[in-house]
């Protein structure tokens, strides 16, 4: 475990603002990182959503202060083939984690979050299908893309067939 990376997003600092470009809040639900947002009625907008696309659900938990945080953020906002999948096969809701609110209601289904960013990715039918710490998907002092994007081609929901293909791939 990166000792910094957890005692760096377990002290409270000031709040800072996360800007993502247009393109990469195509793909989310529920905003950004807000410790009054209530993370369980933006589940129920991200689970509607991602059963009507054909998509994952991917629960990033963290909060936009922590470094860590935003590095991951930034990678999947700046990398093509990250931003890619991402827009394809998942539907992102972030969860508020830290300075006295730990969303332990909403949490308290999922395995236990040790450290900020961590993600779950959720099947269509509700189903966990990994809890992922991003200690493993680090390679210094920064996410190594190459990690990130296998975890995220491993997890991704197959693509969607076109609407106009039955369920044969004949018209």
């Amino acid at each position: 475990m990166n000792s910094h990376h957890r005692s760096t997003c377990g002290k409270g600092f000031l709040l800072a603002a996360l800007f993502l470009p247009p393109a990469a809040c195509q793909f989310m639900s529920g905003g950004e990182y807000n410790s009054r947002r209530d993370p369980a009625s933006d589940y129920v907008e991200t689970q509607a959503r991602a059963k009507r696309e054909s998509k994952r659900i991917l629960i990033e938990v963290g909060r936009q202060d922590c470094p860590w945080t935003k590095k991951l953020d930034a990678l999947f906002a700046d990398d093509k083939d990250i931003s890619g999948i991402l827009a394809d096969r998942y539907v992102i809701q972030r969860v508020y984690f830290g300075n006295g609110n730990f969303n332990a209601r909403f949490l308290s289904s999922f395995p236990p979050v040790r450290g900020v960013p961590h993600l779950f990715v959720i099947d269509g039918d509700n189903r966990l299908l990994v809890s992922q710490e991003t200690d493993p998907l680090e390679s210094g002092d920064h996410h190594d893309r190459n990690l990130v994007l296998a975890f995220l081609k491993k997890w991704a929901a197959a693509p969607a067939l076109p609407p106009d293909l039955g369920e044969n791939g004949a018209s």
